[in-house]
This record gives structure tokens, sequence and C-alpha cells, in this order.
């Protein structure tokens, strides 16, 4: 007679996780989550600083294809509703216009929607080079999800305001004065354009709700003004990124502390202009050549 071998008895008895066990695997998993989230945290951040470099490079690269389609003049770089070079001529409009109706018209500042502001982005001289409205938006800008409608922002850039090119408006006076009547009006003007930024990647008080967008250009005078007047923004670890002149782009990291507290979250001008290296790489490297 054959006999059946009981193997139940080779058998180990099986038992659930015990209470330690649990909470072991669990601290493991904690831990591992504590090195790798700020990993890919950062990861998306340069990923966002990237795709910025890649907006302003095409911007910049427009800018400069429209001048040599123009004998060397520069688009109009304040971006307002309605930029005219004078009230009884054809409307001749800058780099990018405001918000916008389809007839042409402003829109308050509380009625802005978002067909507004993209409107108006077509409606610039750069976007027949471009094609794409999400050019003009960095995907660190995270303005447009301010609650208040008035203070929200799609266009993450800004030209210099001393980019003025060769037309009028109703605001020029103001703002050749600024710079001592030296607006530039052709790409010519500028020496080392390598060196010399055009676009700026931008950052506004959250609670500046006149006029619904980047209203004129980026305005940068440290010999008259004692606050980053206009702001810049700090997104991508504490930098941003700039296009220059001669059709390239890069991003620069803000070495001050001051500097980054006002850009990222401080009241509109409540911390003194930095007098350090960032002023000074700011300055070194703007368009307009010397002051008189």
């Amino acid at each position: 007679m054959k006999h059946r071998l009981n193997y139940t008895r080779f058998r180990k008895p099986i038992h659930g996780f015990t209470l330690i066990e649990l909470l072991v695997v669990i601290a493991i998993i904690a831990l591992l989550l504590s090195v790798i989230l700020p990993s890919l945290g950062k990861a998306k951040e340069l990923a966002k600083g990237v795709l910025c470099a890649s907006n302003l490079r095409q911007l910049s690269m427009a800018w400069v294809m429209y001048a040599d389609e123009h004998n060397s003049r520069m688009v109009t770089g304040p971006v307002f509703q309605d930029t005219r070079d004078d009230p009884a001529q054809q409307a001749a409009r800058g780099w990018a216009v405001g918000p916008i109706r389809e007839d042409g018209t402003a829109v308050a500042a509380a009625a802005i929607e978002m067909e507004h502001r993209l409107l108006g982005i077509r409606k610039g001289k750069l976007f027949d080079y471009l094609g794409d409205e999400a050019v003009y938006h960095c995907p660190g800008d995270r303005r447009m999800k301010n609650p208040t409608n008035a203070a929200q922002r799609y266009r993450s850039y800004l030209l210099p305001d001393v980019l003025y090119g060769d037309l009028k408006t109703t605001n020029y006076s103001g703002i050749s004065k600024r710079y001592d009547g030296k607006l530039l009006k052709k790409t010519t003007e500028i020496t080392s354009p390598g060196t010399k930024y055009t676009f700026v990647e931008s950052s506004s008080d959250p609670d500046d709700t006149r006029w619904g967008f980047d209203h004129s250009g980026w305005n940068f005078t440290p010999w008259i003004d004692k606050f980053w007047t206009d702001e810049l923004a700090a997104n991508h670890t504490e930098s941003a990124c700039f296009a220059f002149a001669d059709g390239h782009a890069e991003k620069h990291k803000w070495v001050n502390k001051n500097t980054v507290k006002q850009f990222q979250s401080e009241p509109f001008e409540t911390i003194l202009l930095p007098q350090n290296e960032d002023v000074a790489w700011a300055w070194n490297h703007f368009p307009l050549h010397k002051r008189n």
C-alpha cells in the first residue's frame, strides 16, 4: 500500500503584516517620496524654464525678422490698446496689443475675457511670424490664476519701453522724457546685440487692476527710481528668462534675496533697489547704450 505524503506539515503558517512591519513599510515609502518629490518639482521647474526660453527665442527671432523686412526699423515696443503714429493716419499696431474686441475697441479691465487677450496678441505685428498665442505665455506664469479678473495676465513678456520704434503715440512724450529723448528706433542703434536684451519675462503686483494687462513697456531707470517700479519674474528657481537682440535667449539667476522677495511676493514698491549684481546686470545688458 502506497502512502501519501502529508505536505501540510512542511508548510509554514501564513501570517499577515504586523503593525510594526506595516509602519516600517509606510516610513520607507514616505522617505522615498521625500527624496523623489523635490527632484520632480525641480525637474518640472526646469522644463518650464526651457519652454519659456524657447518662447523668447521665437519672439526674438520674429522681432529680428520684422526689422530685417522694414529697413532695420523696430516694431513698436510699448503695448497699448491702440498704438498709433498719428491719430489722423491709419492705426499702426505695436508688437502686441492690449485686450480688445473684434471691432478693435478697448475692453474695461474688469470685463476682459480670455478671447479679448488672445485677440490683442493676434493683432500685434509679430503674430504673423509666429502664428501661436501660446508663444506669448510662460508656463511658469501663474497670474491667470488670480481670482480677480482685472489682475490676471496672459502675456508673460514685455519689451523695454526704450525700444520704442519710430512710431509716436499719445504716451510718447512721457516715455521719451525718462530716457532724455534717446528712444531707440532701429536695431542698428543697439551696440553688441548679443549682450543686450529685448524681451523680458514680466511680473506684476497681484493687486494691480488698473489696466487688466501689462500696459506699455518695461520701465527700468535706476538713476531715477528708488524701486524696481516694473518688476521682473523669478519663476524658474529664482530666475528669469531674457531674449537678446541677436535672436538668442537665456535664463538669468537673481542673486539678491531682496530682489527675489519683491519679484515673487512683496507688495509693489516696498523694497528699495538693491545696489548689487542684479541692478548692475540689468543695466549692463540694457539695450540703451548710455544716457546723455
